[in-house]
This record gives C-alpha cells, sequence and structure tokens, in this order.
C-alpha cells in the first residue's frame, strides 16, 4: 500500500503537477492567504474602521458645531430684537422726561413773568401815585400862581391849598362817577 501511495503522489493528475506538488501548493496557497489576512486584510480594514469612525465623528461634529451656530444666530438676534426695543423704550422716557422739563421750564417761565407783571403794575401804580402827586403839587402850585395874579393880592399858602385841596376832592368826585 506504500507503494501505491507513493506511485498516486508520484502521477501527475494536473496540469504536469505531481499530487504532492499541488498539494504543497495548495498548502502554500492556504499559508499565504491566512498570512494576507492576518498581516494586511485586518489591519487595513482596522484602519478604514477608524477612517470611518472619524469621518463620522467629525461630521457629527460639523451638525452639533452647525446647531450651536444656529442657535447662537438666534439668540444673538433675539438680544439685538430685545437691544432695540430697550432703546425705544430708553427714547421714550428720555422723550418723556424732555416734556416733563419743559413742563417744568414753562411753568417757571410763567411764574416769573407773572411776577415781572405784577412788580410791572405795582410799579406802574407807584409812578402813578407819584406823578398824580406831582401833578397835584404843580396844579396846586399853578392855581396858587394864577389866583394871585388874579386877585392881585397875596395869599397865604394855608388858604390857597384849602380852596385847591376842595377842587380836587371836587375834580375826583367827578373821575369817580
Amino acid at each position: 500500500m506504500t507503494n501505491l501511495m507513493a506511485n498516486f503522489f508520484s502521477q501527475e493528475i494536473i496540469l504536469g503537477l505531481t499530487v504532492q506538488e499541488f498539494l504543497l501548493h495548495l498548502l502554500n496557497f492556504v499559508i499565504l492567504i491566512v498570512a494576507l489576512t492576518l498581516l494586511l486584510y485586518k489591519p487595513v480594514k482596522k484602519f478604514m474602521q477608524k477612517r470611518k469612525e472619524t469621518y463620522e465623528k467629525a461630521e457629527q461634529d460639523y451638525e452639533t458645531a452647525l446647531t450651536g451656530l444656529k442657535e447662537a444666530q438666534a439668540s444673538a438676534d433675539e438680544k439685538i430684537d430685545e437691544a432695540r426695543k430697550e432703546a425705544v423704550r430708553l427714547a421714550e422716557e428720555a422723550q418723556k422726561k424732555a416734556l416733563e422739563q419743559q413742563k417744568l421750564i414753562i411753568s417757571e417761565a410763567q411764574k416769573e413773568a407773572d411776577g415781572i407783571v405784577s412788580a410791572a403794575k405795582e410799579e406802574a401804580k407807584t409812578a402813578a401815585i407819584k406823578s398824580k402827586e406831582e401833578i397835584y403839587l404843580a396844579a396846586k402850585d399853578m392855581a396858587y400862581d394864577v389866583a394871585e395874579k388874579l386877585i392881585a393880592r397875596d395869599l397865604k399858602t394855608e388858604d390857597n391849598d384849602a380852596f385847591i385841596d376842595a377842587i380836587l376832592a371836587e375834580q375826583k368826585d367827578v373821575q369817580d362817577a
């Protein structure tokens, strides 16, 4: 049987190869496939898997950053709107304060004007009284001079004063009526 087996392995059966040579080539091929799988395929597959994970992580980071950017933009827009509303509110408050201050200034000016008018009226009254007194004295002196010339005698000042007072009292009664 050993002879038979030795004969079997030494016969050429496939492509000019003996069974023994064919089995050795097949064994070498299997070893080569296993070696290539262990040395090349698995490390390349690991590298490709890591690369895929890296790209997926980068894409997730990009999506997260994009979402954060959109939220930040919305927040910024909201803050800008709030700032505009606050500016309008402050402008309205400033306008109200300006109107209040304007009213206060106008009322103070009105009070001052009223004071000036009342002072002017008092001054005018005082000036009128003073003018009346001056006119009274001037009329008194003129009446005395006229009376003296008419009578051609020297009258006493007391008589003249009484006469003029009576005439002015009559005149005042006529004006009051």
